[in-house]
């Protein structure tokens, strides 16, 4: 069985699915130890798919989704930007807490900051010139 390359395409895919996961969970006022705790892993597991670290499986998304009872074609949106400016709109009273937002703008900047080097390093790739050596 041969493996899958890593391509840029698979960590934009795994950075959106990191940044609904962290707007799921803030938005909705949970810590990462409860989300932990819903999928039977450690906190430290869920900062690693929050940091773009690790991936969360199929399964793992799929059964929070059904735990949280969260709309799981959310996580295939490659804007997740939009899914917080709607529901900024469609909530006010969950918007009420500013803090709250600014607390998942801070996680997504945190995300686009160290997400990529995190994802490749882990994955034992090297950066040389912008490009990606495998």
């Amino acid at each position: 069985m041969s493996r899958r390359k890593k391509t840029f395409t698979n960590y934009e895919i795994n950075k959106n699915i990191a940044k609904i996961l962290v707007l799921h969970r803030v938005w909705n006022g949970l810590n990462q130890s409860r989300i932990a705790s819903d999928l039977r892993v450690s906190f430290q597991q869920i900062q690693k798919y929050e940091k773009c670290m690790n991936r969360i499986s199929a399964e793992n998304l799929i059964d929070i989704c059904k735990k949280r009872k969260w709309d799981i074609t959310l996580f295939m949106s490659d804007r997740p930007d939009t899914i917080l400016d709607e529901w900024r709109s469609n909530y006010p009273s969950l918007n009420q807490n500013p803090l709250r937002v600014h607390k998942i703008i801070k996680k997504w900047k945190e995300i686009d900051r160290v997400g990529e080097d995190n994802y490749y390093y882990d994955h034992r790739f090297k950066k040389e010139n912008n490009e990606w050596n495998y």
